[in-house]
Parts: structure tokens; C-alpha cells; sequence
């Protein structure tokens, strides 16, 4: 927020006026708890030396770095929330002076105090910290108030001297000369001498003091080695220490106001009271007016850029700028505050028109405001052009065009947008919808309403017409006499009574044009809405702009002045923009709310000898063009903190190379150059490799999402106002590969990976050959099955029983052996290629060959086939050809001769996992005395059996049991063998 301030310094004139008449203040920004302060009551301010603004109030501490407010309390490591003052050491370190005696110190973002430096515990007091200095030693001495001195060396020794509170409350303290201070307290002025070593005391005086009374709560401020200034009733005293003199240096006597600091810089004391700032220049020894009167003022500092910063107990804080830029508000004298265009007149006095039908007039120091609108109409007349000829004064308004002459006002109805008079009495004037032209006499004839005027018409020797249907933006008159009318379509140049297009391919309703100036007899300034200021050549019809691209701060100009220096001012709504050094060395300096502007938006600016005119919508500003200055002052540019992935910020505590994981690439820096006059107009440059170009931005952070891994340098600097770029500050950081991007990552997933191809290419040889070799097993496995079941002796002794019934003549039985011969031959051929067939099959293949092998032994043995209810032997299926081998084995090596009543129990069932259980019960001779009678014959039926069992169970999960049992009975005998086949579910 802005406001205005009785506020003078020494180079500026106090203005005294006639009872019209008022003085001229000057502008300030006042930040309060809107903008981020913890409270409205601020103790003190202070700049650090790293430019930054701090700021001590009764809730805590604030940093303002120019764009915000950073607020500590103890929660984030103060001793006090309450901090009267500050004060930094050579080391960097920001001591706080507490309401409590406590103290802390931030350093490198860091806060530290008793609570977490114990060398800090004998520091800290019970009474308010009123002073603090540092030796040539580097010893910290601390003033309190009730608690006597304390001094703390570089090797962190505390020593607290006059602890018994012998000089009474102490006010202040400062360094008088080696070994020596001064102390400020109730009971006077007080010199100390310390030992060589300070660590004891040598001598204490007392000093005189104006009365014999106690000084009341005295304020101080050392103006030199010898000199203090202190307050006391009313009274602020200078005294000499060396020479033991005071004088009264101001009286301010009154019941009602009370001192609150003394504070001082190069140029200046400032007194700071209940009732405002008593300044006084210490260039002129005398004092200026007071100013801020309705304030309780703690402090008045001035920052490295010039800038005043001022403290009170009731308003927050004030920034006034360094510039000498003043101002008329409606506190002032204006009618209004908002001001809408500017005229000078033959004598020198400035004009300006506001929006509710007024206009006013400066004129020697005096403010004048006249009324031109009735009442009706007052609200809705927006003053738009003020023309001065002689001693008439044409002002267009939205709601007609006045006439001010010989103290009369005269009226014409109707909307005007502008008015020139060229010839004399002949008018060129326009409105939203045409442009025309007319005489003195036609407008006293058509003033009630101008809509009646005749389309085309003589009037004297000048012809009155309409010249374009068109929207007038702007009329000029220019040093050579010419006419120029810019529309919102065209520009145009007036001849006689026609209009000439200028450039309609460049002047059209894209560029649209607000107001003219002369630069030169060739050239014209064009200030447009949004493409800047145009340099137009009049004999060429070309031209040359200067825009946002060239530093302005907007490319919509309202209006262009310039001055006999060749310097150009414009009107823009961003601020007042001076350009110098057209064609060849432009330079841009841009004045705002931060220089003590009114508002950033100018409606309109006007030279008057080395005084421009500043119109907003705030008020008017004016300003010596000659006593402006900008100091050339390096920006001092720092690094704040890092973001990465959206977490906690991690702020910087110097030189130092952060490295990230490759998943931590989104990354926003904060960086800032702490100057207030140039508040969001510092241009940064930052780059993120130092052989990389300069990127630009006005933000104080750069976001980098997804960043690739690589090492980083990223340099950052800033450029104020002044155009001086800053000493670069950079961060060095890392963005790790990823742990598969790593060399040693990527040869260990190439050997591995070389590793597993030849793996697999070697178990894939592996299992092909494995499979060739079971495959030709099983070959082979088959062949052999179906070969010792298609036994020579089984063949020749079937044949012979065959030809033995024939011999008998007993056709029918041998008939009947053939059949069952064939159909037998036929089912083991038929099935040799199956893996597995239906039970039912097998089983017919079994009593196929259990029959045989009965007609062949005459009947000699029994079988019986019993198959459980469970077993399901239609759609089951088992390996063929399986059982033949061990019946085989039943019938013609268990049962020899000697064994009474051969029998066969074979018996199918199915158990709880669902497998096929076979079990087959012979009462032969048993295994063993089967061998013993074989004569050395083995039998490879069961081997063939078992390599086929194997080679079934190689690609399946569940496998086929075999177990063969020799049966024992109480005798140890073995009378048969018991063969059982577990087949699961195939």
C-alpha cells in the first residue's frame, strides 16, 4: 500500500503557501501484517551485511529479502520472541537484543542460544539487553538493564562486570577509545577504563548532567568517539566527553510526547518520538519538520541503496525511497486523487483533469480546483484532453467539450476524445465515431448538439465536414505544423480540409496509437497500446520501436514527453520509463511505486523546464529530472535453498556439492538479490553448465523437473536497475546414474547375461540329447517288450500243443488255441505304437494270454480277475502291454511241478489319491528257488518293464511304482510272489 508523507530532506525546499495553498509530500510503501509482518508493532529495523532487512517486534523476528517476509520465533531457535534491536559482528553473527536478557544469534541460517550453545548460559541475563558493541579485539560487550556489563571474547570467556547494578539502570553503552566505554544509564553519563587484559576494572567516572535529577528513561546515539546525544524529559542533549560539555541540542517539551530512539546515518539524526520524526541534517546543522505526526516511530534506518525504512508502534513499517520524487494527493489539495492527463499553459502553470468533471491548476505553489460539470453530470465526466490557446482553455470531456474563456465556461453536448485548434477559431476534434473539422462560429451555433451538424457545409472561408468515420484515439499538432490524427484503425496526416493514410499496411487496427510527441523535425514518438514506443520518420514513413524487449517495463504507453536533453518519458501502466541514447546507445530507467511513485499506473507525463509531471491514479508526482540519481551499486546475490521432489527445502550454509539418487531429479532452486528499489524488476541469469548460455527470468526460483543424470554447476546472477550484474553464486551438484546405468552394473549384466545364454544354449543341448537318448530308449524299450513277449519258446511251444491236437484229432480244441493264438498276435501288434490304453483292453489282452497259456498246460493253473467297483475301465487308461511280463514270469518260473494247485490272483482297485492299484498274487515257488532252478537263464521281461516305467515317469510329476514281494509264510518259506503297480491318474 501507498501512501503520502509530509516527509523533506535537505535538498528540497519546504514550500509555504497561501491559504489555497499546499505542501508537496512524498511517497512511501507501508508494509504491515497483510504483507507478511507478525505484528504492526515493530521495535526496530536493521540490514544485515548481506543486504537483507530485519525487522523486531513484540512476536518474534522477520527477514524481508524483497519479495517476502520470513518470520522466527523461538520455536525456531530465538531466545525471546521480543526483540528491541540487532546487531552483526565481524563473524557474520546476528545478535538479538531481548525484552528478557536471553541471548541468540543466527549465523550461516542457523539459530543458536543458550539452549543449544552452552558457552552461551553465562551470557544470558534477567533484565532487558540495552546496548551491545564489539572491540578491536573482537570482544562483544552487552549493556542490560539491571544486570550491569558483560563482555565475551573470541574464545567465548564471559565476564560480567557492575553485576550489583552499582551505575543503576543502563540505557546504552559504546566505545570511547582503547580500553574505554561509555555507559548511558538513569543516574548520568558514565566512563569506564578497563585493564589491559579487560578483565577487570580500572576507573569509573560519573559526568555531569544538565540537572540534578535522575535522566528519565534516556534514549542515546553515539555520534562520534567523543559525542553522545541523549533524551530526557522532553529534552535531547549533546554531550562532549572529552571536554564535559552539553548543549540542549532539541527542545520538544510536552506532556503528551515521549522519545522512543535516536538513530542516525550519514546525512542525518533522526529523532524518533511518539509524534513522529524530528529530522535534522547534519550537512546544514539544522533541523527539518517534522513529519509522520500521527505515528509512534521506533526507528529510522537507511539501507545500502539510499532507502529510508521507518519502525512505529502502530502502523508497521514504512519504505520511503531514496529518490526526490514528491507528490499531490487529495490530502495535498488535489480535487481527487485520480488523475487523468496534464497541460501546461503560456505561463507556466500546469493543468490536469480528473474524472469527476474538475480540473486543477498549479500555479506559483498554489493549488486551484475548478468545477466545470453540474452536479447531474459531475460523477460520470472523465476529463480526457486539457488544450491551452492563448487564454482559452478547450478541456474534452466524455460527456461534451468545454470551453474556458474570459471566466465563463461554455458547453458544447456530445463525447470528445480530443481537441487541437489550427488554424486559430477552427477546431479538429473527434469522437468515438468520426473526425471532423469546424469553426469557432459553427461551434457556438451547434454547441447544445452537435449530432445536428450538417454533414458538409461552408462556414467563412473553411469548409466544415466530417473527415473519417472513425474512432479518434489521438490529435497532435507537430513543430512543423502538420496535423496528425492517429483511429482505431489508421494514422493520418491532415491537409487542408482531407485526411492522407499514412502506411496503412503498418498503421492499421493492430497498432493503436495514444498520444505524439515530437523527437525531432523528421521524427514523431508514437506511444501505442502494447507494441512500445514508435519512432516514426516522417519523410521515409518508416519507423523504429522500443519495447518490453529493450527493458521497458510494459509495451502499452499512454502518453510520451520529452526534454530539451533529448531524453524521452513514457507513460505506461507499469511504471514511468525514461529512454536516453536513441538510436545508437538506448538506455531504459524505469521509476515506480518503489521510487516513491504513487502508482505504477501513469495516465500521463509532461515536461515543464527540468520538472516532469507525473499523472496516476493516485495523484500527481513531480521531480527535479536533474536531481534523480541512480547509484551505480552492485547487487549482492545469494543462494537460498534447494527443493527436491517436493520435499523440505534444504537451505544452503555455504560452499558446499550436494548429490541426489537418479530418482530425485526434480529440483527448484530459490535464489535472491535483496534491493527494494528494484523490487520485480530484478532480472536474473542462470545457467546449469557453465560453458551453457545465459536463460532469463524476474522470478527468484527455477524449477528443473526430471532432470537427466550428469553433474550440475548451477550459476546464477542478478541485475538491478542500475544494469550492473551481480558476482555469480553457484551450487555444484550431482544427479547419480542409475545403478543399471553404472559401468560395473552393465559388464556384470553382460557376463551374467552370457552366463545364462550359455546356460540355457547348454541345457537346451543338453535336454535335446537327453530327450534323443530316452527317445531311443524307448525305441528300443518297445522293441524288446514286443519281443520277449513274442517269445521263440512261447511261439514253438504254442505251435507244438497246436500240432499235438491236431495229432489227437482234436480239431475243435485246436481251432479254438488258434483263434485265441491270433487274436492275441493280432492285439500286441495292433498296440506296440500306444503308450496307453483303456484298461478294459489291457485286461483282454490278459486273458487272451492267460487262456493260451491254460490250452498249453492242460489246464494246470487257475486265475481270477477281480476289479474293484471304484475302477472305472472303459475310459481309464493304463500303459499297454504292461502286466504281460509279470504273468508271464507267474506261469512258467513259479509255477513248477512241484507246486500243488498253481493259482493267479490279479486285483484292481483304486486308493484315496485316485491312483490305479494292480496287485498280482501268484503261490509259486517264489523268486529266489525260481532262480536257483533257471540253471543261470534271467529273465529280461521285468528289466524291459522297469526301463519302461522309467522312461513313462521322466516328463511326468506323478510316477508309477513298481515293488515285487516275495511272500513268506511261518516257516520262513516263500511260496509266490506278490507284484504290485501304482499307476496314477494319466
Amino acid at each position: 500500500m501507498y501512501r503520502c508523507i509530509h516527509l523533506l530532506f535537505p535538498i528540497c525546499l519546504f514550500l509555504v503557501v497561501a491559504a489555497r495553498g499546499f505542501s508537496q509530500s512524498r511517497s512511501y510503501k507501508n508494509y504491515t501484517t497483510d504483507d507478511g509482518l507478525p505484528s504492526s508493532t515493530i521495535y526496530a529495523s536493521f540490514q544485515d551485511s548481506k543486504g537483507f532487512m530485519w525487522f523486531g517486534s513484540p512476536l518474534g523476528v522477520s527477514r524481508f529479502d524483497g519479495y517476502r517476509f520470513t518470520h522466527f520465533t523461538i520455536r525456531n531457535g530465538l531466545s525471546d520472541n521480543e526483540v528491541f534491536n540487532f546487531f552483526e559482528d565481524r563473524s557474520g553473527r546476528i545478535w538479538f537484543l531481548t525484552s528478557s536478557g536471553k541471548v541468540s544469534y543466527y549465523h550461516e541460517g542457523i539459530f543458536a542460544s543458550s539452549a543449544t550453545d552452552t558457552t552461551l548460559r553465562l551470557l544470558d541475563s534477567r533484565s532487558y539487553i540495552s546496548g551491545m558493541f564489539q572491540d578491536d579485539e573482537g570482544t562483544l560487550w552487552f549493556s542490560t538493564l539491571r544486570d550491569g556489563v558483560v563482555s565475551y571474547t573470541r574464545h567465548k570467556q564471559v565476564r560480567r562486570f557492575f553485576a550489583d547494578n552499582p551505575l543503576g539502570t543502563i540505557n546504552g553503552i559504546y566505545p570511547t577509545g582503547r580500553k574505554k566505554m561509555v555507559v548511558v544509564s538513569r543516574s548520568g553519563i558514565i566512563t569506564v577504563q578497563m585493564s589491559e587484559d579487560m578483565a577487570s576494572v580500572l576507573q569509573v567516572d560519573t559526568l555531569g548532567t544538565p540537572t540534578h535529577e535522575n535522566l528519565s528513561l534516556p534514549r542515546s546515539a553515539q555520534l562520534d568517539a567523543q559525542n553522545i546525544l541523549f533524551s530526557s524529559r522532553g529534552l535531547v542533549y549533546s554531550r562532549n566527553i572529552a571536554s564535559d560539555d552539553f548543549n540542549v541540542f532539541l527542545n520538544l517539551t510536552s506532556n503528551s510526547l515521549a522519545f522512543n530512539n535516536i538513530c542516525q546515518d550519514a546525512d542525518h539524526i533522526w529523532i524518533c518520538t511518539t509524534k513522529g520524526i524530528f529530522p535534522y541534517s547534519k550537512r546544514t546543522k539544522k533541523f527539518l519538520s517534522p513529519f509522520f505526526q500521527q505515528y509512534k516511530v521506533t526507528s529510522v534506518m537507511k539501507d545500502r541503496e539510499g532507502n529510508n525504512w521507518i519502525t512505529t508502534l502502530d502502523g508497521g513499517v514504512f519504505f520511503c525511497s531514496e529518490q526526490d520524487i514528491y507528490s499531490y494527493t487529495r490530502e495535498d489539495g488535489l480535487h481527487a486523487n485520480t488523475v487523468t492527463c496534464l497541460a501546461k499553459d503560456s505561463a507556466g502553470a500546469i493543468w490536469w483533469g480528473h474524472e469527476n468533471g474538475a480540473v486543477g491548476i498549479y500555479r506559483n505553489g498554489t493549488i486551484h480546483s475548478k468545477i466545470i460539470a453540474n452536479d447531474a453530470t459531475r460523477d460520470n465526466c472523465r476529463v480526457r484532453k486539457i488544450y491551452r490557446q492563448g487564454n482559452k482553455c478547450w478541456i474534452a470531456t466524455i460527456l461534451g467539450l468545454y470551453l474556458l474563456e474570459d471566466h465563463s465556461v461554455t458547453n458544447m453536448v456530445g463525447s470528445i476524445r480530443d481537441i487541437i485548434e489550427y488554424p486559430k477559431d477552427h477546431l479538429w476534434m473527434g469522437t468515438s465515431d468520426r473526425i471532423f473539422k469546424m469553426s469557432r462560429t459553427m461551434f457556438n451555433r451547434y454547441r447544445n448538439d452537435f449530432e445536428t451538424l450538417p454533414e458538409n457545409g461552408k462556414v467563412g472561408y473553411s469548409i466544415y465536414g466530417t473527415l473519417v468515420r472513425e474512432k479518434l484515439n489521438a490529435l497532435f499538432l507537430d513543430s512543423q505544423k502538420n496535423i496528425w490524427i492517429a483511429t482505431n484503425s489508421h494514422l493520418y496526416k491532415g491537409i487542408a480540409d482531407s485526411l492522407l493514410g499514412i502506411a496503412p499496411d503498418k498503421f492499421n487496427d493492430k497498432v493503436l496509437i495514444n498520444d505524439f510527441d515530437d523527437f525531432s523535425d523528421n521524427t514523431l514518438l508514437l506511444a501505442t497500446n502494447g507494441d512500445g514506443v514508435l519512432f516514426f520518420h516522417k519523410d521515409t514513413y518508416t519507423f523504429t520501436s522500443i519495447g518490453e524487449e529493450h527493458g521497458m517495463t510494459s509495451g502499452v504507453c499512454n502518453a510520451v514527453a520529452t526534454d530539451e536533453s533529448g531524453a524521452i518519458w513514457v507513460a505506461t501502466n507499469k511504471g514511468l520509463n525514461k529512454i536516453t541514447g536513441y538510436p545508437h546507445n538506448i538506455h531504459i530507467e524505469h521509476y515506480t511505486i518503489f521510487d516513491g511513485m504513487l502508482s505504477n499506473e501513469i495516465t500521463d507525463v509532461l515536461v515543464s523546464n527540468d520538472t516532469v509531471w507525473v499523472a496516476t491514479k493516485e495523484g500527481v508526482n513531480l521531480f527535479n529530472k536533474n536531481l534523480l540519481r541512480k547509484k551505480d551499486i552492485e547487487p549482492l546475490m545469494y543462494l537460498e535453498d534447494i527443493t527436491v521432489q517436493g520435499k523440505s527445502p534444504v537451505h544452503f550454509t555455504g560452499q558446499q556439492a550436494l548429490t541426489f539418487a537418479h530418482q530425485e531429479n526434480d529440483i527448484r532452486i530459490r535464489f535472491v538479490s535483496p534491493l527494494y528499489n528494484s523490487t520485480g524488476e530484478v532480472l536474473y541469469r542462470y545457467k546449469l553448465h557453465r560453458e551453457a548460455p545465459w536463460k532469463y527470468t524476474r522470478d527468484p526460483f527455477v524449477y528443473f523437473p526430471e532432470l537427466a543424470w550428469d553433474d550440475y554447476e548451477f550459476i546464477v546472477s542478478a541485475q538491478g536497475r542500475a544494469g550492473i550484474w551481480s558476482r555469480e553464486a553457484s551450487l555444484s551438484f550431482t544427479i547419480q546414474k542409475p545403478f543399471w546405468r553404472s559401468n560395473l552394473f552393465i559388464v556384470t549384466v553382460i557376463l551374467l547375461l552370457a552366463a545364462a545364454i550359455a546356460a540355457v544354449v547348454a541345457w537346451y543341448i543338453h535336454q535335446q540329447k537327453t530327450r534323443a537318448l530316452w527317445q531311443q530308449k524307448a525305441l528300443l524299450s518297445e522293441l524288446r517288450t514286443l519281443r520277449a513277449q513274442m517269445n521263440p519258446h512261447f511261439i514253438f511251444n504254442a505251435l507244438n500243443s497246436i500240432h499235438a491236437l491236431f495229432l489227437k484229432n482234436d480239431s475243435d480244441a485246436a481251432q479254438q488255441y488258434i483263434g485265441r493264438f491270433g487274436k492275441l498276435m493280432r492285439s500286441i501288434l495292433d498296440r506296440s505304437e500306444e503308450v496307453t490304453i483303456p484298461i478294459r483292453e489291457e485286461l483282454a489282452s490278459v486273458t487272451d494270454y492267460l487262456e493260451i497259456e491254460k490250452l498249453r498246460m492242460n489246464h494246470n493253473f487257475r486265475y481270477s480277475i477281480d476289479i474293484d467297483a471304484s475302477v472305472d475301465i472303459h475310459t481309464r487308461e493304463m500303459p499297454s502291454m504292461i502286466l504281460q511280463p509279470f504273468i508271464e514270469n507267474s506261469i512258467w518260473h513259479g509255477f513248477r511241478p512241484s507246486v500243488n494247485d498253481p493259482q493267479l490272483y490279479i486285483r484292481l482297485t483304486v486308493n484315496e489319491d485316485d491312483a490305479l492299484i494292480i496287485t498280482m498274487k501268484d503261490n509259486g515257488v517264489g523268486r529266489k528257488r525260481s532262480q536257483a532252478l533257471k540253471n543261470n537263464h534271467h529273465s529280461k521281461g521285468i528289466t524291459l518293464i522297469r526301463d519302461r516305467i522309467e522312461i513313462i515317469n521322466f516328463e511326468r510329476q506323478q510316477k508309477i511304482a513298481l515293488t515285487i514281494e516275495d511272500m513268506e509264510d511261518e516257516q520262513g518259506n516263500h511260496p509266490g510272489t506278490l507284484v504290485t503297480l501304482k499307476i496314477p491318474y494319466l
